[in-house]
């Protein structure tokens, strides 16, 4: 991804097939002295209306929100968010300010995935503490 957005590569040349049916990537790459200013650009925009045309579901796999603008720049490129808790990190109201800064991106919040979590064989119930 970051050669095609630096201008070196063409997206199609890129992508890979993977080892599942209908299971494609388009790796990272490099990460680039300049993440913030590649995807806030009309080629990361054109890359990915490119994709979109050529495959039914794009993902856009991004590093952690808060700490990252570009994942908050990505995801206003994006349909809608889709927020990935590590449950071992995660403390619960850890995850509201980014919930808040993807709200701000006018893209909806599709919902969260809990990672590790234990459930000792029982269905997770949460803590009630709430996000």
């Amino acid at each position: 991804l970051s050669a095609v957005l630096a201008g070196l590569a063409e997206p199609m040349g890129l992508v890979r097939r993977t080892g599942i049916d209908r299971l494609s990537v388009l790796p990272a790459g490099e990460v680039p002295p300049n993440p913030v200013e590649l995807l806030d650009s009309p080629r990361a925009r054109e890359t990915l209306e490119l994709l979109r045309t050529h495959f039914d579901v794009v993902v856009v796999d991004s590093p952690p929100c808060p700490a990252f603008v570009e994942t908050v720049l990505a995801a206003t490129m994006c349909e809608a968010s889709l927020l990935v808790l590590d449950a071992t990190l995660t403390r619960a109201g850890d995850a509201r300010p980014t919930i808040e800064q993807l709200a701000g991106t006018g893209r909806p919040l599709l919902g969260v995935v809990l990672n590790r979590a234990r459930t000792n064989g029982a269905p997770y119930m949460g803590d009630g503490a709430g996000v």
